[in-house]
């Protein structure tokens, strides 16, 4: 039960991240085009 909740946290991380790079690299290219 502990594995499954911190692996379903983990991915949730891992989510929210990409979003976070995804939208720094958008705003970056953004500003260089």
């Amino acid at each position: 039960m502990a594995e499954r909740a911190f692996t379903s946290t983990e991915a949730l991380a891992r989510t929210l991240y990409r979003q976070r790079v995804f939208d720094r690299l958008d705003e970056s290219l953004g500003v260089a085009g």
